[in-house]
This record gives C-alpha cells, sequence and structure tokens, in this order.
C-alpha cells in the first residue's frame, strides 16, 4: 500500500518514507505510528488508541510517546508548534481558570494584528483550554520541564482540534467556574467512533463587563441596587498650634 501526502510518499509494503524524492531515515517504531496515523486519518486517534495498537502490553511513558509523536512529524516535514500552558501549577491562584481565558484571547488578539502573515495562513493559533486534576512531574532523560499527565490534557487537546483559527475553545466544566466573566456560544462537537460522546464545547467571543462575583450573583438573582444611601466622604482635619 502507497500512501501520498503533501510533498511525502510512504510506501508500507517497501518500508520507505520519501519526502520530496528523498528518502527519510526513520525508526521502526517511529514508521508503525506514522502508518497507523495515516491510516486513521480521518478521525481523531486517541493516546490511548494509539498505545493500544502500536504498543500492545508494554508500558509507554508519556515523554516517549511525546518523543516518538515529534520524530513522525519531524519525518514528513511538519514543523508546526505546539504550546502547553498550565494555569495553576508551580503556583495557583483564584482566578487561574480566568486568566488561561484571557491569555487565549490576548494570544488570539495579538496574532490579528499581524494582519499579512494571518491573512496568508503562515501563521494561525487554535486555544482548547478545559479544568481539572492532573499529575505534574519531571519528563527525565536528563531534563527537568514539568510534565502534567492526565485525562484534562487529552481534552484541552480535543477541544483545541475542535477549534478553528483564531478561536478559543472551553470545555463545560470550564465555563461553569468563569459563569458570567465572558460571553460565549455552543460549539458543535462531531461525533466520534468512541469516547467523547459528552463533551459540550464553547467558543469563548470575550469578555464580558462584569468584574466580580458579586457582580454576577446580583445579576443572577436580579438584585436591586441599594437605595436612600449616601456617598461617604472621609476628611481629616490638621490641628496646629502656635
Amino acid at each position: 500500500m502507497i500512501y501520498r501526502f503533501g510533498d511525502c510518499v510512504l510506501d508500507k509494503e517497501r518500508y520507505e518514507l520519501r519526502r520530496a524524492d528523498a528518502v527519510v531515515i526513520i525508526e521502526p517504531k517511529v514508521f508503525q505510528v506514522l502508518v497507523y496515523l495515516i491510516q486513521h486519518r480521518d478521525c481523531v486517534v486517541t493516546r490511548d488508541e494509539l498505545l493500544e495498537h502500536c504498543w500492545p502490553g508494554t508500558f509507554v511513558s508519556e515523554s516517549a510517546l511525546t518523543q516518538c509523536l515529534a520524530r513522525v512529524r519531524k519525518a514528513v516535514g511538519d514543523h508546526r508548534g505546539g504550546l502547553v500552558a498550565y494555569f495553576g501549577h508551580p503556583q495557583a491562584h483564584e482566578d487561574d481558570i480566568q486568566r488561561g481565558i484571557r491569555a487565549g484571547l490576548c494570544l488570539v488578539e495579538a496574532l490579528q494584528k499581524r494582519p499579512v502573515a494571518y491573512a496568508n495562513g503562515q501563521i494561525a493559533v487554535r486555544v482548547g483550554i478545559h479544568t481539572g486534576p492532573v499529575v505534574v512531574g519531571e519528563i527525565g532523560g536528563g531534563r527537568h520541564d514539568p510534565l502534567a499527565v492526565g485525562e484534562t490534557l487529552t481534552i484541552g487537546a480535543r477541544l483545541k482540534d475542535l477549534a478553528e483559527p483564531g478561536m478559543v475553545v472551553i470545555s463545560a466544566t470550564t465555563a461553569r467556574l468563569v459563569e458570567g466573566y465572558f460571553l460565549w456560544q455552543e460549539k458543535a462537537v462531531p461525533p466520534l467512533p468512541w469516547g467523547d460522546q459528552g463533551l459540550v464545547a464553547y467558543h469563548v467571543l470575550g469578555e464580558s463587563e462584569t468584574r466580580s462575583r458579586l457582580d454576577i450573583v446580583a445579576k443572577q438573582r436580579r438584585l436591586t441596587p441599594f437605595v436612600g444611601r449616601e456617598t461617604e466622604w472621609w476628611y481629616s482635619e490638621s490641628v496646629g498650634s502656635r
């Protein structure tokens, strides 16, 4: 079976990958992962599915999987960058979720201020945000960068894939925790042949005028404003002596 994509040609029978008519040296496991991803190119391949088919009965660390996928992308000439940001680690803040969404909106806005590159599709940004527990530790192999693992990152990546260029997409869990602070509309989630059937996503349109939890409660409960109260003025007097 021969697969053609971009400037690449993959010959499964000859165990050969060519890019721009040049043979690409590729490791056996990387080749196997690439073949599986190509065969399932019409759907999103989950981490567990990839491990089950390419590493059956074998424990594979998150760092080893990440490195393998990086080699796959390098082999096919995909140099698009990706960024994972943790809000709440190593230091937690009460408004970490709001900070994360605002950071995503600011990133999109900053990119759109570069109209030429943005219009030509040279650079694009898609943001997916989910809130939940993760396990954070060192990557290993001589590197000490923090690596978070868990279903939270998987859902975040799924949300990123749902986003269109210049879009910030959040999960229903995240939306409940920041309700009232942002404006959004529900984002359609295509059905998958496995899992994620209950995933609900929202496209964040921007910030609302709300600035405090009291504002949100007042709107939700339709509280009336204070009446019969005058502005309190604070003043001080200085007394001199002769």
